[in-house]
């Protein structure tokens, strides 16, 4: 089942292109053939190249009173395309944004969505899944060991996942 919103299509789904996807070669390296439907405003959001990837910074959106992000691409989506391209954008957040919209799509039951970087404070948690793979093949003793080596920088095993 899937863990996005709106798996069973009750709403119409729109992301948001404030970064690579602003354009279409950069929208269709993501989702092909997929197209712009126009451009909007995100009141209330700047975009900030404060996401740290692999080896360089990309754009994020960053909530700040007073800003406007413009000229943002919109496209629509089907739940199946919003996981693909989740999982295309690693360190990042799904975050519904339509209260922010401006001017939002026509329809009664629109979300419109942005994969935003997480900001450090809520990076707070790692998966215990993740945790229980890393360790996996190690004997008992050293699991011991590499858990008593391991800079947790402060971060809470969430135990549920």
């Amino acid at each position: 089942m899937s863990s996005y919103p709106d798996q069973e299509g009750t709403h119409m789904l729109y992301v948001l292109g404030y970064g690579d996807d602003m354009s279409l070669r950069g929208l269709q390296r993501h989702l092909p053939k997929k197209e712009i439907l126009g451009r909007v405003t995100v009141r209330g959001w700047k975009r900030s190249f404060s996401h740290f990837g692999r080896e360089h910074r990309y754009l994020t959106l960053v909530k700040e009173e007073g800003a406007t992000a413009k000229h943002v691409a919109i496209f629509e989506v089907s739940p199946t395309e919003l996981e693909i391209h989740a999982r295309q954008e690693w360190g990042q957040k799904l975050t519904d944004l339509t209260a922010y919209v401006d001017p939002l799509p026509p329809g009664d039951d629109v979300k419109v969505y942005a994969f935003i970087s997480i900001p450090p404070g809520e990076k707070n948690s790692i998966r215990r899944s993740y945790l229980d793979t890393v360790l996996e093949d190690l004997t008992p003793e050293q699991r011991k060991e590499v858990l008593a080596e391991i800079d947790f920088c402060g971060a809470k095993i969430d135990e549920k996942n």
